[in-house]
């Protein structure tokens, strides 16, 4: 596991090299505990997304929509919609699907975590161990939610995506083709 913890953690560096290590820690709570939470609305979570969408800025549309982030899962990319003709409801019911799985444990994510601590001890990483350390005090006093991207991440690299299992991934070109049909049945 620390050799795959560490290939995902450099190729993440290496995607976005201004990464702090609280992104890093996001990044490994997405890969055990996956989207993290359930859709209590999904009409509401597809406003959310429309509207989140609705902002994204044409320039933040020229990398890859597809990370993959181990452990059967995925980042996907809102640019994936301005790049193909995937429907944001389809794009929304990844995201719901792949919520309804619970998935992860708290001594998982502390394991990942240590890993990446011990990484960054040795200089494998260019993060602090402390304040890694710091980092996961923090998330245990503060109830052990979700990270958020930091303030450098969100302003270099616009983060607009959602978790969802990579089997939905996967099949990606056939999704795809599926709402263009659908969308060209509909137009005429």
């Amino acid at each position: 596991m620390r050799k795959k913890l560490l290939q995902l953690l450099t190729q993440q560096l290496s995607e976005y090299p201004q990464a702090q290590s609280t992104d890093m820690l996001k990044l490994l709570y997405q890969n055990e505990f996956g989207p993290g939470h359930l859709i209590c609305d999904p009409q509401e979570g597809l406003r959310r997304l429309a509207a989140e969408y609705a902002l994204l800025a044409p320039e933040h549309t020229d990398r890859p929509a597809v990370e993959p982030i181990g452990n059967g899962l995925c980042r996907l990319h809102l640019r994936l919609l301005a790049q193909s003709p995937l429907q944001i409801e389809t794009f929304s019911r990844f995201f719901e699907l792949s919520a309804v799985r619970l998935r992860g444990s708290r001594e998982g994510f502390l394991h990942k975590a240590q890993v990446f601590e011990e990484l960054c001890q040795v200089g494998t990483l260019p993060f602090s161990s402390a304040q890694v350390c710091g980092e996961i005090e923090a998330w245990e006093a503060q109830g052990g939610n979700a990270f958020r991207h930091s303030t450098l991440f969100r302003e270099q690299y616009h983060p607009a995506y959602r978790v969802v299992e990579e089997q939905f991934c996967d099949f990606l070109p056939l999704f795809c083709q599926i709402d263009a049909l659908l969308q060209k049945k509909k137009d005429s």
